[in-house]
């Protein structure tokens, strides 16, 4: 008899470590908006390296993104269409979580009938931070500025 309460025990046990990691992995996946370069994103995992070829102004350029939490904190080097570096830096964890909406338009309906879904995304939003590096040519350092923030309430 003492054994099966020792082994309900044990069992009990392993259900609410199981429950409570997957609480506390679940408060950290939200999507990552990196202004910058226009890249908005749900990492598969926290810890990873990521590579994309962006669009818009840095259009056909590739960007590695060494992401080392689920908040967004990264450095990350950018590379041009000839695989030069053209720029190098780091982002700091988002302060909150931010929230837009994201509208799906239905197709197919009567003239004059607009019909959209609409869903809330909760994203974090990284912040530049420490040394971001500019460059030219072959590697050759052109400038370079550091970004600190001060932070205020209001």
């Amino acid at each position: 008899m003492q054994n099966i309460k020792r082994y309900r025990f044990f069992i009990l046990l392993i259900l609410v470590v199981i429950a409570y990691s997957n609480r506390v992995s679940a408060q950290y996946n939200f999507s990552l908006n990196y202004e910058e370069f226009d890249i908005f994103f749900s990492p598969k995992k926290c810890v990873d390296t990521i590579e994309f070829t962006l669009k818009g102004r840095y259009a056909g350029y590739k960007l590695k993104l060494y992401l080392k939490d689920c908040k967004g904190e990264a450095h990350f080097k950018l590379f041009d269409k000839k695989n030069g570096l053209r720029m190098s830096g780091n982002y700091d964890n988002a302060i909150d979580t931010l929230k837009k909406y994201r509208l799906g338009r239905y197709l197919a309906q009567p003239e004059g009938v607009e019909k959209y879904s609409i869903s809330a995304i909760r994203y974090l939003y990284p912040l530049k931070a420490g040394e971001w590096v500019y460059y030219e040519g072959e590697g050759k350092r052109k400038k370079s500025r550091t970004v600190t923030y001060v932070y205020t309430t209001e």
